[in-house]
């Protein structure tokens, strides 16, 4: 009686540890972007409480989180430095059609 006690424990317990090696990670959902990569975007910055803005046009070479990386516009230059700009403190982003 004591090995079908404890061939049942078994198995359960194969089960359960079955049940939680195959369900799949949690991963936070983050929000789609407006834009994709290869898109060329105008970022609107304020500047100043005075309803001041600076605008900064930029082609997408990726995005990672908040932040988008600019590609170079000069397709025979090759960028020393990658642009990396925050889209937190953008206040409107707009996708220029081609």
């Amino acid at each position: 009686m004591l090995n079908r006690c404890a061939a049942l424990i078994m198995v359960a317990a194969e089960l359960m540890a079955g049940y939680h090696v195959a369900k799949p990670a949690a991963l936070a959902q983050t929000d789609p972007m407006p834009f994709g990569i290869g898109d060329r975007v105008t970022l609107r910055y304020e500047v100043s409480a005075e309803d001041r803005f600076q605008d900064v046009s930029c082609v997408v070479g990726a995005f990672q989180g908040n932040w988008v990386r600019c590609e170079s516009t000069d397709r025979f230059k090759t960028p020393s430095t990658e642009t990396w700009r925050s889209l937190r403190q953008v206040v409107q982003i707009t996708r220029n059609l081609k």
